[in-house]
């Protein structure tokens, strides 16, 4: 029952490559950060709002914090300025936070360039890192044009050499839809987990030729994921298949999870703009923010409008949504909030629930009875 958010810091949008379903397309050149003014009051409100957390009941005082540093790409920035804001985290954040893993430092790259000395530096204060790599080439290009995959999994040995385990992150699109088994194959023991994200809305500037690409074919793509994972033995972790697979059992075996509500119990993600300006992950490019660090302190913004009404916005969705749905209890609603894909404002489940009727009509299909279901559950929860 431990609490965890996540605060994923846009520290820059600059980036060294150009890809073309980027939701930060428009930006990718600016070279503006983070100033250290506005990180010293994000890091504040991590204080702040784990204090806070660490006071309520259902967690049983058990809290935890991820500083996700976001972009663009992190990697770009000096050597200089991650020192300088690792100092505001030592004179901000309680000492045995940071030595007990209560707040850690992690970091969503590209990791198409980087130096043995940085790696060495984030290593020195315990970064973990995902890294952004589609396998099928022609649209994570650098901002010159060059292919990217061949070098970015040279610095994933790299990276491992140093002693980072780092996860991928595959953007699910026109162009890696039709072969994620393939993918998967090639990460498979590469990296320690893989992550799926089905593509973002974004700027209308975005070259989507070739990256564009239908839910159907989404919800193709994720269940074809999930045959080759489920086949494969569950050798690697998976998200959002996991979660989806998980809530196909909890549904047969008549186990309940709790709801994902911001409300009761607290956000679990809260994604920090350059300017510090807050939303919610699943608010959309250019939506409105809930809160701003400039001019509010954490504890002013969950009662401010802003904040107010987007529980309002979720709780209606999640009662006009997920309550119509047949893994509601079963699933914890998370995925309707998880990713810009549309969803709430179609007024349906676009991904997740499709994907769970076919994982149902799968196990249906290969005969899993009760008995089956309960050695699969038991077996994936220990593996």
């Amino acid at each position: 029952m431990a609490y965890h958010i996540d605060w994923v810091v846009k520290a820059s949008k600059l980036c060294n490559l150009r890809c073309s379903y980027c939701y930060e397309w428009d930006e990718l050149a600016d070279p503006a950060r983070m100033s250290l003014d506005c990180w010293e009051r994000v890091l504040t409100a991590v204080r702040d709002h784990l204090d806070s957390a660490r006071r309520w009941e259902w967690h049983g005082g058990v809290v935890q914090a991820d500083i996700i540093w976001h972009g663009g790409e992190p990697m770009l920035l000096p050597e200089s300025y991650f020192e300088a804001v690792l100092a505001l985290q030592r004179r901000i954040l309680p000492a045995e936070w940071l030595s007990s893993g209560t707040v850690r430092n992690t970091m969503q790259t590209n990791l198409y360039s980087v130096s043995d000395r940085k790696l060495a530096l984030l290593k020195e204060h315990g970064f973990s890192f995902g890294v952004s790599y589609d396998h099928i080439g022609g649209t994570r290009l650098s901002a010159g044009g060059a292919q990217t995959e061949a070098r970015v999994l040279g610095n994933i040995e790299r990276a491992q050499a140093h002693g980072f385990d780092p996860g991928a992150i595959l953007v699910l699109a026109g162009h890696t839809a039709p072969h994620v088994e393939r993918i998967y194959a090639a990460l498979k023991g590469r990296v320690r987990r893989m992550n799926v994200l089905p593509l973002f809305n974004g700027p209308d500037a975005r070259p989507m030729q070739g990256t564009d690409i239908s839910r159907d074919a989404v919800i193709d793509a994720m269940f074809r994921l999930f045959v080759a994972w489920i086949e494969d033995g569950c050798e690697m972790a998976v998200d959002p298949i996991e979660r989806y697979f998980a809530a196909v059992l909890n549904r047969r075996l008549g186990l309940a999870m709790r709801p994902y509500d911001r409300e009761s119990h607290g956000d679990s993600v809260v994604v920090v703009n350059i300017d510090g300006t807050l939303r919610t992950p699943g608010g959309g490019y250019g939506s409105a923010p809930i809160g701003d660090l400039k001019r509010q302190r954490w504890a002013e913004i969950p009662q401010s409008d802003a904040y107010r009404r987007s529980l309002a916005q979720e709780g209606q969705a999640r009662s006009a949504i997920c309550g119509n749905c047949a893994y509601f209890g079963a699933c914890n609603t998370y995925p309707l909030f998880a990713d810009d894909d549309g969803g709430i404002a179609a007024g349906k489940c676009r991904i997740a629930q499709p994907v769970m009727t076919m994982i149902d009509g799968y196990l249906d299909e290969i005969g899993c009875d009760d008995s089956i279901v309960t050695e699969a559950f038991e077996t994936f929860m220990h593996s």
